[in-house]
């Protein structure tokens, strides 16, 4: 089985005034689908931009990035910031309000109209489309907030509703960076993103500070001085993390 996601021998420079700062060194990774893989770093460990990398949002300066069999280019001029068809990214740390004041119903619901290309004046398809907001609010927990307008919510809410807006799709990958944040709620996260898993058939790459975001994951891995170490299989053993830190 061919993998979903397959990053080979990919490395990601950054300039600094004259220096030049590796920020990931020739790592490779393979997500197949149905598949959770959590990657552990520290603080500036370049997680963030390996999770920019896997959804295509950067372009490796060396290797390749594939999602289903075609290679991910990086942005274009036309297309910055635009993701893969396929591929969801929420960056829990920093999650992407809705313009205006808006509910948290609202902001998924109209998502959801997006994605069916529902028309206001077709009523019978826009309830459908209220349902299935409805369903998404209730399986992460946030239905108590669905009248909640976004400047309202703490930051942690908010990435809870971003990763809502980011289902509604049925992405066939969905990467979530910084995830320690929402791992701190008193939501039994691993075991949802497993049930959502076994449900929809996706695969999920998490970027982690935290060793509790670690939990339930099919694969580990650890990312410091932007090279990736890797556990094929987690059963319960541990695996190997360095404790050195990496400055960029």
């Amino acid at each position: 089985m061919a993998p979903i996601l397959s990053i080979t021998h990919a490395s990601v420079r950054r300039r600094d005034g004259q220096r030049e700062l590796v920020v990931l060194d020739d790592i490779s990774l393979d997500l197949y689908g149905g598949e959770t893989c959590a990657v552990w770093g520290t603080r500036r460990s370049g997680k963030t931009t390996l999770a920019n990398l896997a959804a295509g949002l950067i372009a490796s300066d060396r290797g390749s990035v594939s999602f289903e069999g075609h290679e991910l280019r990086g942005p274009t001029r036309l297309h910055p910031q635009t993701l893969n068809r396929g591929i969801a990214l929420v960056h829990c740390g920093q999650p992407q309000g809705p313009r205006g004041r808006t509910t948290v119903f609202d902001h998924v619901y109209h998502r959801a109209l997006r994605k069916h290309g529902v028309r206001l004046y077709q009523k019978g398809a826009r309830r459908s489309c209220k349902r299935e907001t409805l369903l998404m609010l209730d399986q992460l927990g946030m239905t108590a907030y669905a009248k909640e307008r976004w400047e309202n919510l703490s930051y942690l809410d908010r990435a809870v509703v971003a990763i809502a807006e980011a289902l509604i799709p049925m992405p066939r990958l969905l990467i979530l960076d910084d995830f320690d944040l929402i791992d701190a709620r008193e939501h039994k996260w691993p075991a949802l993103l497993r049930e959502i898993v076994a449900i929809s058939n996706l695969s999920i790459l998490l970027t982690t500070g935290s060793v509790a975001g670690l939990s339930g994951m099919h694969r580990l891995a650890s990312l410091t001085d932007g090279q990736l170490v890797t556990s094929e299989h987690y059963g319960g053993e541990v695996v190997p993390f360095r404790a050195k830190q990496r400055l960029a």
